[in-house]
Order: C-alpha cells, then sequence, then structure tokens
C-alpha cells in the first residue's frame, strides 16, 4: 500500500511505498508523530506503518478524529483525542471530553520533481525527462512547441504550455508540405521547419525527418561508394550515378547524411555516425586501391600517352 504525507500548512506529499518512508526516516526527514494518509483516505500515525519507528510513543495509537483501530487504545469514546505534541520526542496523553487537540506540523518532505515523456513521429513515447531536460532539447531541435508531453497522471498538453520555446510557433497552410499542419523550431538560417510531435529519433519517417544538427555535415561514404551505399541507407536516388557520374557523387556528398535520415531507421544519432564512418573507411578504401588506379590507367595514362604522340608529330 502507498500513503501520502501531510505536511505544513496541510499539504499532502506523495504517494510513497513503505520502503520509501523508511528511507525518510532513516534521513531524519519522517517522525513517528507524522500523519500518513492511506488509500482509502483513512489517516494513520507515521510510527503505525514505518517500522524503524514503532518504538516512538504514538505507535499503536490513531490520529485524532479517526476510528480507533489499535487493540491498545483504552479510551474510545468519539470526543476523545490523543493529544501529539509535535516535536522529536512527544508525550501521549488522553484528554477526556474535549474536542480540541493539537495541529501537528512535520517537516514537509521535497516531492520529487515532475517528470514528462514525449510523444513522437512514430507514435512511440521516449523518455521520462525533467523540465531542464526537455528544455535542453529546444537548442537541438529535438522538440518543438507542437511537441505532445504526457506527464506522471497521463494528462497530454503541448510543449509551449510547459516550457519556454522564445519564439513563436508558425502555422503554414498546404504548401509544399502536404497537409495543413502547425510548425515551429528553427532550422537552417531562421527558416521555419519540423512538423508537431516532432523528436529528436524520427529517422526513416520520410521527407518531413529532421536531421540533428550534430550530424549536418559531409558524407564521404556516400561520395565515394554512391549506388552501392545508396542501397542499405534507401537512398535510391544515388542510381543516378549512372546518368550523370560524378555530378551525383557530390549531390550525395552534400545530401547524403540528409536523406540517410530520412530514409533509414537509425536507433540513436550514434549508430547513425557508426555506421556512416564505416561506410566512409571502405569507401576511401576504394577509392584509393580500385578507383583511384582505373583512374590512372584508364584517363591519365592515356592522357599523357596522346599529349606525347601529338608532341612527336611537330
Amino acid at each position: 500500500m502507498n500513503y501520502q504525507v501531510i505536511g505544513k500548512e496541510q499539504k499532502l506529499f506523495g504517494p510513497y511505498t513503505v520502503e520509501r518512508l523508511s528511507a525518510f526516516a532513516e534521513a531524519g526527514k519522517l517522525r513517528g508523530n507524522m500523519i500518513l494518509v492511506d488509500e482509502n483516505g483513512s489517516k494513520i500515525y507515521a510510527s503505525n506503518v514505518v517500522p524503524s519507528l514503532m518504538d516512538h510513543p504514538t505507535h499503536g495509537l490513531n490520529v485524532p478524529g479517526e476510528t480507533p483501530t489499535a487493540t491498545n487504545v483504552t479510551n474510545t469514546s468519539s470526543d476523545d483525542y490523543v493529544v501529539i505534541e509535535p516535536d522529536d520526542s512527544p508525550t501521549p496523553t488522553t484528554v477526556s471530553n474535549s474536542n480540541s487537540y493539537v495541529e501537528i506540523t512535520p517537516d514537509p518532505i521535497t516531492p520529487k520533481e515532475p517528470v514528462w515523456t514525449m510523444i513522437g513521429a512514430d507514435g512511440n513515447s521516449y523518455g521520462p525527462y525533467t523540465k531542464a531536460e526537455l528544455t535542453s532539447f529546444i537548442s537541438e531541435n529535438r522538440i518543438t512547441p507542437n511537441t505532445i508531453l504526457t506527464d506522471e497522471y497521463g494528462r497530454q498538453s503541448q510543449a509551449n504550455s510547459i516550457l519556454s520555446f522564445g519564439y513563436q510557433s508558425q502555422s503554414y497552410g498546404n504548401q509544399g508540405y502536404g497537409a495543413t499542419s502547425n510548425y515551429g523550431g528553427q532550422y537552417g538560417a531562421g527558416q521555419g521547419y519540423g512538423r508537431p510531435n516532432y523528436v529528436g529519433n524520427d529517422s526513416g519517417t520520410g521527407t518531413g525527418a529532421v536531421l540533428p544538427l550534430e550530424l549536418r555535415g559531409l558524407n564521404w561514404g556516400a561520395f565515394f561508394l554512391h549506388w552501392i551505399w545508396g542501397i542499405p541507407n534507401k537512398t535510391y536516388l544515388a542510381f543516378l550515378w549512372f546518368a550523370i557520374g560524378w555530378i551525383m557523387c557530390f549531390v550525395l556528398l552534400f545530401k547524403g547524411n540528409e536523406w540517410a535520415w530520412q530514409n533509414r531507421r537509425f536507433s540513436s544519432v550514434e549508430e547513425f555516425k557508426e555506421i556512416q564512418r564505416q561506410w566512409t573507411i571502405w569507401g576511401i578504401i576504394c577509392f584509393v586501391f580500385l578507383e583511384l588506379p582505373a583512374i590512372i590507367f584508364f584517363v591519365i595514362v592515356p592522357f599523357i600517352a596522346m599529349i606525347g604522340g601529338m608532341a612527336s608529330s611537330f
């Protein structure tokens, strides 16, 4: 069973398990005369729940006004109350025919920091994250004002109702982006991109996927291995290499990372980096030992021979 703790100003903290309450007691944050509320709404002294507090004078006694349940309570008149002095060593006494009692004001237990989960474009939940962690995602373009956040109680809200983005979400109609949607975030040179519910890893979800900032750069594996690289990375535009040759190599050099992120699912940014690093290594090896010798043998050598032949004809 879980219990809530009544703190100062009658505020409730928790709920907590008995194990968690025991930890509070060991840390000196919970005393035997502090009042707990169980799942049925009944009030009970902490000394009747937490094993390490059972030597407290309130053990076996009932909270004033609650229905007596302890077997060692001898006076059970409805207007009798147990008076507990709210200090570290209270002395319980029985007050007959009194309708007043001393209010217990225990030290409050600091409530745990609230957390939220993010619902991604793929419908999966990511997290939980604290507000500080979610705020750090803004500068990384991993969250937009329209991202759906779910708190610990299952309540959903948009991120802009919880976090401060510092800019306004823009609304775009059907301007080449597909159906009308709300877009927010800053991408590139101050242009509004992104999409609702975007989170850090939306790889493999198509042209709407936004490449994380740390992955923006050149893809040398795509440059050197072009259509071969395109097959496992599901970037079939790489087959244009057969039509336009080296021009496509330079296109892949600049667009390779973005296309791979959009077309293929990666479990994380780190996995993407490692896979593309391997492609770069094999691309350089193939270029040095296969493509470069072929260029020398079929292009440079014939060109030199042609120049030499032309020179000898004069």
